[in-house]
């Protein structure tokens, strides 16, 4: 397909080092994605409200029911997950392992892409392994005596993010091609994955319920998504796909995510009245949880860097040498071929011809180093992905699973929607960190 059909869904200017303020890069969200966090915040409290003094409605949701969820409740999660799982671009997996010659240029995607499988093995550790223990490790340390609550933090844990990424990346400036692989390859192992991690660590807490709703709130949405996309795509263009129908039809995930809070909460609007203190404890493990798999994976990265760049700048060193040792062995010979003219024009000519070498291998040194650049594919670019990529969830995917396994009146469930009330103002600030430490630690890494 041609590379000029593809346009990103979230347009975000470039940000230049005045502008790497928090209160900036808040005006560079969309404004919906700009709203998330007080929208959430507000349907928890219209839902309490309407639990609070219309008890009815728990009865009146609950008149039609799928399995164990409420029609009315599986319409939303439904609506939630569908846009999600329409974006993704599944037409660039089979080729995103490709690596490109890396002949054609030496910019710093190309060096990237001669990586490529490093970062995928690295990211897959991240995420399906260091992140879902690492929370089961944060919820049964902060939540020991409230084994509802902690099922609930460890699904969203279990939860790979695949779209606020992508908004933390642009704005974060990391590597844009790179974002999108990781994104595809979570998408993929979340169909699989999910459900089987879902029962193994639900077990291990000694939890209720099995993974048969995680597969039917992640297969469905997924089959309409897929469906959704190349029919809109066949029947008019990719053009058309991404830059008028996505625009217009992503928004449906947020009222779909909005209304399923607003009737959670109706659900519990009593039960979360009286039982505030434990609602606030759930916020403990997941702002730890956002915050470290952050900075390991960031550090992680930086880490490889600065061990490529050691090893690069000893091979250029090496390098330096060598050529100063070829460039005296030609004027070594240069002299002996003029040894037939008189000795005092041998002498001057000699010396012009065979500088010192220490001098000239310092010329020689700073001449090939000033027009180097140091790229070596664990640059910022790709710190950025990394840390974005491992330390967000995909919230909507852990309360539909919550709320199909457990129900809507769930603790279980209460927990899972203090995931997006959390993560969002915790992304958009570790957004101002990751431009802070690019301009402190990567200056020639941009």
């Amino acid at each position: 397909m041609d590379s000029k059909d593809e346009q990103p869904l979230h347009q975000t200017r470039e940000i230049t080092p005045e502008e790497a303020t928090s209160s900036n890069l808040f005006r560079k969200l969309s404004v919906q994605d700009r709203l998330l966090t007080p929208a959430i915040l507000l349907c928890m409290i219209l839902g309490v409200v309407i639990g609070n003094f219309a008890p009815n409605v728990q009865g009146a949701f609950d008149t039609v029911r799928l399995k164990s969820v409420s029609v009315p409740i599986a319409i939303g999660l439904l609506v939630m997950m569908w846009p999600v799982l329409t974006k993704i671009q599944y037409e660039t997996l089979p080729t995103m392992f490709r690596i490109r010659s890396s002949s054609s240029s030496h910019n710093a995607t190309t060096n990237h892409s001669s990586k490529i499988y490093t970062h995928i093995l690295l990211s897959l550790f991240l995420n399906w392994i260091l992140g879902p223990f690492l929370m089961l490790g944060l919820a049964w340390l902060t939540l020991p005596d409230l084994p509802t609550y902690r099922t609930g933090v460890i699904l969203v844990g279990l939860a790979r993010c695949i779209a606020m990424v992508m908004i933390w990346n642009e704005l974060a400036k990391g590597d844009r091609e790179f974002c999108a692989v990781l994104v595809g390859i979570n998408s993929v192992l979340q169909i699989g994955v999910y459900a089987p991690y879902a029962v193994v660590f639900v077990n291990l807490i000694g939890g209720e319920g099995d993974g048969n709703g995680g597969i039917r709130y992640l297969g469905i949405p997924l089959l309409l998504g897929i469906s959704t996309r190349y029919t809109i795509w066949y029947f008019t263009s990719k053009s058309f796909l991404d830059n008028k129908f996505l625009p217009w039809f992503s928004p449906l995930a947020l009222i779909g995510l909005l209304y399923t809070i607003i009737v959670m909460f109706a659900y519990q609007g009593k039960n979360i009245v009286h039982h505030l203190g434990p609602v606030f404890r759930v916020f403990v493990p997941m702002i730890l949880y956002f915050i470290i798999m952050w900075t390991l994976a960031f550090s992680l990265v930086f880490w490889l860097h600065k061990r490529e760049e050691s090893k690069s700048r000893k091979l250029a060193i090496f390098d330096d040498e060598a050529q100063v040792q070829v460039r005296v062995e030609d004027a070594d010979r240069a002299n002996k071929r003029e040894v037939q003219v008189t000795n005092d024009l041998t002498q001057t000519r000699g010396a012009t011809a065979l500088p010192d070498t220490s001098e000239q291998r310092q010329t020689l040194g700073k001449s090939e180093k000033s027009g180097r650049k140091y790229e070596y594919g664990y640059g910022y670019d790709m710190a950025v992905v990394q840390a974005f990529t491992a330390g967000s969830n995909n919230f909507e995917l852990a309360i539909a699973v919550s709320i199909s396994i457990y129900g809507v009146g769930s603790d279980q469930a209460l927990a899972a929607t203090i995931g997006p009330l959390v993560e969002v103002p915790v992304l958009l600030s570790l957004t101002w960190v990751a431009l802070w430490l690019r301009d402190r630690f990567y200056n020639d890494s941009v």
